[in-house]
C-alpha cells in the first residue's frame, strides 16, 4: 500500500502519506503542516486514530514559508494528542551553512523543538538535510521499507537565504537561535495557538497560447531551500517536490541512475502549488508520470498558474490532475471540452471528505 492524503491546506501543503503491508496498521509520513488553519484538520485526523497508532516514522518540514510550517507549529505544540515522531527533517538556523540565518517561522518551530525536547534530522546525523553531491544523493530507508532519495536542497540554496532570513528575524526584535525570545513572540500569535483539549464559469483557457509563453524559473530564496525527495515503496515511486527550484530538481534527476532517460513516476507532487516558475518544460520531459498532485486553494497567489497546468495536459496525454481544493484557478480545468481535447482527468474533493486521497498501490 502507498497512499497519499492531500489534506485541505489552504494555499499551502500538508501531505499525509501511508505505506506498508497492513492497511489497518500503516506506517506514516507527514510532509508539511499547511497554514495555521490546517492544524484543526490534522488534529482531528490524529485524534481519530487509536492512541497506539498516533505515530509518524518521519515528519518533513520542507522549508520555512508560512503555508508549509504554520500548521506544524500548532500541531507540535499540542501535547494532548500523545503524538510520537521518530524523526523530523527540518533545516533550522543551527543546520544551515555558517553564512545563513533562520527566519521567524523557522525560529518558532526550532523553539518548539527545544521546548518539547524533539530532535531533528537524525537520519543526517543531526546535520543539515542537504544534497552535497548530486551524483551521490543521500538515501534513507524508513521503518517498513520506504526508500527516500533526497533531491533538494543543495548547499547554495540554503546559503542564499542568509540576508533574507536575518532581516526577518531582526525585524521582530530578536536574534536567531534565541528560543526564549521566539517562544515569547509565539505566545502573542493567536493564529498559532493550539486548541483547548477537545455563477457563470470562466472563459475556456487557450492551452496552446499558455504553453507558448516564455518560461522564467523561480528564484525565491525560501523555495531554493526546500526539501524534495523521491519516495519508493513496493514498486511505487512518487516525487515530492516541495517548493523546490526546477534547475535543482533537473540536475538531481540527471544524476540518478538512468539519468538522461525519462524517470518512471506513479505521481508527482508539483512544486510550489504549480506556480509557473516551478514546473519547467524540461522537468516534465525528464519524467514519465500520469498523476499530478496540486495542493492549493488558489488564494493570495492564484495558484495553480494556468501555464503550469497547460504544460502538463499538453505534454502528458492521459494525465490525472489531483486538486485538494476546488479553487477559482483550478475550476477552469474541469472543462469537458478541454478534457476531451487533451485527454486528461480532474479529481476534486468530495463534499463529504476534506482533501483528496490518491491510492498509488
Amino acid at each position: 500500500m502507498f497512499r497519499i492524503h492531500m489534506l485541505p491546506a489552504g494555499h499551502g501543503d500538508c501531505l499525509w502519506v501511508e505505506y506498508g503491508e497492513d492497511p489497518d496498521r500503516p506506517h506514516r509520513v507527514l510532509i508539511d503542516g499547511g497554514t495555521a488553519a490546517t492544524y484543526r484538520t490534522l488534529r482531528t485526523r490524529i485524534r481519530d486514530l487509536e492512541p497506539d497508532q498516533r505515530r509518524f516514522e518521519l515528519v518533513v518540514v520542507t522549508h520555512v514559508d508560512a503555508d508549509h510550517i504554520a500548521g506544524m507549529v500548532r500541531l507540535l505544540r499540542d501535547d494532548t494528542l500523545g503524538l510520537r515522531v521518530d524523526d523530523v527533517w527540518f533545516n533550522d538556523f543551527g543546520h544551515l551553512p555558517s553564512d545563513a540565518l533562520g527566519p521567524v517561522q523557522g525560529e518558532f518551530l526550532a523553539a518548539v523543538f527545544a521546548e518539547r525536547g524533539l530532535k531533528s534530522n537524525q537520519a543526517f546525523g543531526g546535520g543539515a538535510v542537504m544534497v552535497e553531491d548530486p551524483a551521490n544523493p543521500p538515501v534513507v530507508t524508513l521503518p517498513g521499507g520506504m526508500k527516500l532519495t533526497l533531491l533538494s536542497p543543495v548547499r547554495e540554496g540554503l546559503a542564499a537565504l542568509a540576508k533574507f532570513w536575518k532581516e526577518e528575524v531582526h525585524a521582530k526584535g530578536f536574534e536567531p537561535t534565541d528560543h526564549r525570545a521566539a517562544l515569547r513572540l509565539l505566545g502573542h500569535r493567536k493564529d498559532l495557538r493550539t486548541l483547548p483539549g477537545d455563477a457563470l464559469g470562466p472563459p475556456r483557457l487557450d492551452v496552446e497560447a499558455l504553453v507558448g509563453e516564455p518560461y522564467t524559473p523561480d528564484t525565491s530564496p525560501a523555495n531554493g531551500s526546500s526539501v524534495a525527495f523521491l519516495a519508493e515503496y513496493g514498486g511505487v515511486r512518487c516525487l515530492f517536490a516541495g517548493d523546490a527550484h526546477p534547475p535543482v530538481l533537473e540536475r538531481a534527476l540527471d544524476a540518478l541512475p538512468g539519468g538522461g532517460s525519462r524517470l518512471p513516476l506513479h505521481a508527482l507532487k508539483v512544486s510550489h502549488h504549480a506556480s509557473k516558475g516551478n514546473l519547467s518544460p524540461r522537468l516534465l520531459e525528464q519524467v514519465e508520470c500520469d498523476n499530478f498532485l496540486i495542493s492549493t486553494n488558489g488564494k493570495y497567489y492564484g495558484h495553480p498558474h494556468p501555464q503550469s497546468v497547460a504544460r502538463i495536459v499538453a505534454q502528458r496525454s492521459g494525465a490525472t490532475l489531483w486538486f485538494n481544493h476546488r479553487g477559482k484557478p483550478a475550476e477552469p480545468w474541469d472543462d469537458a471540452i478541454l478534457k476531451s481535447r487533451y485527454r486528461y482527468r480532474t479529481m476534486f474533493p468530495d463534499a463529504a471528505a476534506p482533501g483528496v486521497t490518491v491510492d498509488l498501490g
